[in-house]
């Protein structure tokens, strides 16, 4: 998470209300996908199945999209 990684976020814990609102709400949103798209030139090449490697979805043409969020 991010606070652990950032002194300056640990110390709105601590703040106004205001600023314990507003962390908690990042907190809710991080590390969540905002969304699938396909990208014109996005191919991914693999060894294994994808599912091994990474998420994938179906899309509305029953093609299989990976999410562009995702790291390891």
């Amino acid at each position: 998470m991010a606070i652990e990684e950032e002194p300056d976020l640990k110390k709105l814990e601590s703040g106004e209300q205001i600023e314990q609102k507003l962390l908690k709400i990042a907190r809710s949103l991080e590390g969540i996908s905002r969304h699938s798209s396909t990208h014109a030139s996005g191919i991914v090449i693999s060894d294994k199945p994808l599912v091994e490697y990474l998420p994938v979805i179906k899309g509305t043409n029953n093609e299989i999209i990976t999410s562009i969020q995702w790291t390891r």
